[in-house]
């Protein structure tokens, strides 16, 4: 904290004076105004000097400070506020695993790559890996805690847009198998119908179903935006069936995850190369191939734009129109 006081000369000249104190040793400084200096001139010089300060107490702190207490740090603000925590965490346990004894001064741009490229079995995992160490340096970044976010110095690797979809046998199989797991079977059907992301039918809740309407409300989107799906007649019986074995839920699945037994049954069903995320995948050709417009299935999926439907322009229509002739078929559960 400075102290500024003026002084008065014998011939009436000013001298403008600053006392500041840095690491409890004062500082003095006069400012003549019989030699040109003025008020400013002091001003400006316990700008300085505080500033220099502000820098060496930054300097130290972050050579003090680890990327295991900026991921603890984030963790506890951050983390809680976001949609996808559950698969975020996941990522960040990695880094904090492999790098957390770094301090944040000292990672740099090939420190990242090398540790990207150790868990990179394709493109798509190498950049969700840098993805996620690019949101703790932003994090740092705006804590003030780095000058600059290495990650935006480590190159992004091509990824190959995925186009993969069920055929009319590998749908019948995947249903066939499913109905051994009734929560399994009725998420399947959801997801095939409706288009909905896993984390989208994981949050549904019963007080958002209309059963008369045949919706289910979903307040809260990758994108943001609220959407409202409605569950066909095939569909409709099953997610009835199921309210009355889990009536006291407040969550239509209360489950963590269901990985196991859903790649159990794509095992059974003799299904390889194929993600959750693909039955959207499924969802959004069928309705192509079925004539529907490009802005509908935009609308369906919950996109913004219709630049997202270019991953299925590769399919050629009439393959889309057979594919969807049989759906009623595949569904005839």
């Amino acid at each position: 904290m400075a102290r500024l006081y003026e002084r008065k000369k014998k011939n009436g000249k000013i001298v403008y004076c600053a006392h500041v104190c840095i690491n409890g040793q004062r500082i003095h400084q006069s400012f003549d105004s019989e030699k040109g200096f003025t008020k400013k001139d002091r001003d400006d010089w316990v700008k300085k000097i505080e500033y220099e300060h502000r820098v060496q107490l930054r300097t130290i702190a972050r050579k003090k400070t680890s990327l295991n207490k900026l991921i603890d740090k984030y963790i506890e603000e951050e983390l809680p506020f976001k949609k996808s925590k559950r698969s975020m965490i996941v990522f960040i346990e990695y880094w904090k695993n492999c790098m957390g004894h770094f301090n944040l001064n000292e990672i740099k741009p090939h420190h990242i790559h090398t540790h990207c490229q150790k868990k990179a079995t394709s493109p798509a995992t190498y950049n969700r890996y840098l993805a996620h160490m690019s949101i703790l340096m932003s994090y740092a970044y705006f804590q003030d805690m780095i000058d600059d976010n290495p990650c935006k110095k480590v190159k992004k690797k091509r990824e190959k847009p995925r186009h993969r979809f069920l055929s009319t046998e590998e749908l019948q199989r995947l249903l066939k198998e499913t109905k051994e797991v009734q929560h399994l079977h009725l998420i399947v059907l959801i997801a095939l119908t409706t288009g909905c992301r896993k984390g989208e039918i994981l949050g549904m809740r019963w007080k958002r179903y209309d059963k008369e309407e045949g919706s289910i409300y979903i307040p809260d989107t990758k994108n943001g935006d609220p959407k409202t799906v409605y569950v066909n007649h095939v569909v409709k019986p099953f997610l009835d069936e199921w309210e009355k074995v889990r009536p006291d839920s407040a969550r239509i699945f209360p489950y963590g995850d269901f990985k196991r037994s859903w790649w159990s049954a794509l095992k059974r069903a003799k299904i390889k190369d194929f993600h959750f995320h693909d039955l959207r995948h499924t969802f959004a050709t069928y309705l192509l191939g079925a004539g529907v417009s490009q802005f509908d299935v935009m609308k369906a999926l919950g996109h913004r734009n219709l630049n997202s439907l270019k991953v299925y322009a590769h399919i050629s229509k009439e393959r889309l129109r057979e594919v969807y002739r049989a759906i009623d078929g595949a569904l005839d559960i």
